[in-house]
């Protein structure tokens, strides 16, 4: 499975769009609040929406595991 590129890096204020194949086009939009795969929308979790966008809004940089939990669970030991 080949690696999905970011496509657009550094607008992340109107979402991310990625490729994840040739064929395949993925967009977390954060205006709407959903992820479209190909234009269909894709449902989600909310803790699922909330890593995925904890993740693309830093593509470059490598979160702890101390960091996802307090920014998605705060409330967990």
């Amino acid at each position: 499975m080949p690696t999905p590129q970011l496509l657009n890096e550094g607008v992340w204020s109107a979402g991310a769009l990625f490729r994840a194949s040739p064929k395949t086009c993925v967009v977390l939009d954060v205006v709407t609040g959903e992820l479209r795969r190909d234009g269909t929308p894709v449902p989600l979790r909310r803790q699922t929406w909330q890593l995925l966008c904890l993740l693309a809004a830093e593509p470059r940089r490598l979160l702890s595991k101390a960091e996802l939990r307090a920014a998605i669970w705060p409330r967990t030991v």
